[in-house]
């Protein structure tokens, strides 16, 4: 029998008294905004603002995912070519249409395998690259003209870029029809030789030879640890620099802006995530509506977005699917044009995290419905307020890195560094030990079957290209890749001839 409850009463005035302090005890939070003890319509500041249109506060397309969806984005990182190969051709089997490769640190930053700072260790993964025999197996098979490639790059992003061109031409596809994405961060390098005028010879050399590729894809991860603001205010500021330097050297601000896109991590502060992309898109407009645009897609932001890895906790792998999905949700609710989810930790078995990384965001697609609607956060009181909140504190540091005369002078300063992998305190670069054997094996083939000749004035054209005029670098490490120098070499003379 169920019990008579009637007697019950609900201490209203206590119950009062205990939301009154708890709205009372309003605070500064870690991301520098001040929370309230309540919102109302006096937040709305941006109704007025439509998705697909200028600023492009709530998408990009005015009807984002109710007709297209984002693209499922999946990125595995394994430690040899021929693993990698078999991973691409099973998803390309299975519908998928784009690919994005993992190197390895030393391959990233510009070192053949066989150089003495580069030792094995069971740690790192990633694909290893010493010359095109190796991009060769790693597309072995594949259809490059029929997929999208995303190619993350640091130092090195010259002749790994030049590798995968000869390998899809020795494979009788044409540079023209290649289509896919640069991600670069080596702005962060702290460099001379690696500049933004260095960056947009290359992506001059991109839009001539290979117009379906994104020649440059700003990455927000090495400074995604700080408040949301001063990430954003360093993601943009370093878009910007390439908008000068493209405008300085003749070209339009339409052909430069069209073509940049920007990948943020999407970390577990929900809201605040959902936020940072609304405002990102918001203050780009702004920041690009000042170079008077002709075409109005040029103040529109293009938004790539991966899910925190940061997050992930070892200790017990499986909730990391909950966190994953959380992340990914924030990124689609902030409107992102791809996603790509990680799931579960790199200990576990591939076949596994990477069906639940891609089932995840399938799951978002097709069993939430929330790609039903634009922008449904659009219109909530704490949304707004925290997007506005973003824009005006991101604002203010973009003042501040201007000030100090733009991303590469305010990087110069000593803002925070590269969280990124670096090399250990001995300087040294470490590879799977299951691997660096074989690889070495590799490269000591390739090696004594070069002509040494040809070899050498190839690296000496390069290095005296460096020294001056950077338009025919492109053309110059793509002839040293067909005579297969290696990527150290190639690198060796870039910064040799900048010096």
């Amino acid at each position: 029998m169920r019990k008579n409850l009637q007697h019950l009463q609900l201490n209203v005035e206590k119950t009062i008294k205990f939301e009154e302090n708890l709205l009372s005890k309003s605070f500064l939070s870690n991301q520098e905004i001040f929370t309230k003890k309540e919102y109302s319509e006096n937040d709305l500041l941006h109704m007025d603002f439509g998705a697909g249109f200028p600023p492009y506060l709530r998408g990009i397309n005015s009807t984002m995912y109710v007709r297209n969806t984002w693209d499922i984005h999946e990125n595995q990182s394994f430690t040899n070519p021929f693993e990698a190969n078999t991973f691409y051709k099973k998803c390309i089997a299975n519908g998928q249409k784009n690919i994005s490769v993992v190197f390895d640190l030393p391959t990233q930053d510009g070192f053949d395998s066989d150089n003495n700072l580069v030792k094995e260790s069971p740690e790192i993964q990633g694909v290893a690259i010493d010359t095109v025999e190796d991009m060769k197996i790693l597309f072995d098979q594949i259809p490059l003209h029929e997929i999208s490639v995303s190619i993350p790059m640091n130092t090195a992003i010259l002749p790994l870029f030049a590798f995968y061109i000869v390998a899809a031409e020795e494979q009788g596809i044409k540079a023209e029809q290649l289509s896919g994405s640069i991600l670069n961060e080596i702005l962060f390098e702290n460099k001379q030789i690696y500049s933004a005028e260095y960056l947009l010879a290359i992506f001059e050399c991109v839009q001539k030879k290979i117009p379906k590729f994104n020649g440059i894809i700003i990455s927000g991860f090495p400074i995604n640890e700080t408040t949301v603001a001063v990430e954003l205010a360093y993601i943009l500021a370093h878009g910007l620099e390439f908008i000068k330097v493209g405008l300085n050297k003749g070209l339009k601000i339409d052909d430069i802006s069209t073509s940049l896109s920007f990948k943020f991590e999407i970390g577990m502060n929900h809201f605040t995530e959902i936020a940072k992309l609304r405002a990102a898109r918001m203050i780009w407009s702004k920041l690009i509506n000042s170079y008077h645009p002709e075409n109005p897609k040029s103040l529109a932001l293009q938004i790539l977005s991966k899910t925190s890895e940061r997050s992930a906790i070892p200790q017990n792998s499986f909730n990391n699917i909950t966190r994953t999905c959380i992340g990914g949700a924030a990124a689609v609710f902030g409107g992102t044009q791809s996603l790509e989810t990680n799931a579960l930790s790199t200990q576990n078995k591939l076949a596994l995290r990477t069906r639940i990384a891609r089932n995840t965001q399938r799951y978002l697609q097709q069993e939430t419905k929330i790609t039903k609607t634009v922008d449904p956060w659009g219109g909530s009181y704490y949304l707004e307020y925290l997007t506005q909140n973003i824009i005006q504190n991101t604002w203010k540091h973009i003042e501040e890195i201007e000030k100090l005369g733009g991303f590469s002078k305010a990087i110069e300063a000593g803002f925070q560094k590269s969280q990124t992998a670096e090399v250990t305190t001995k300087n040294l670069f470490i590879k799977n030990d299951n691997t660096f054997n074989e690889q070495l094996k590799k490269l000591n083939k390739v090696k004594p079957t070069r002509n040494f000749e040809n070899i050498k004035i190839s690296l000496d054209k390069i290095k005296e290209c460096s020294k001056n005029e950077l338009e025919e670098l492109f053309e110059l490490i793509l002839n040293a890749a067909k005579n297969r120098a290696t990527i150290g070499e190639i690198c060796e003379a870039i910064e040799n001839g900048s010096n």
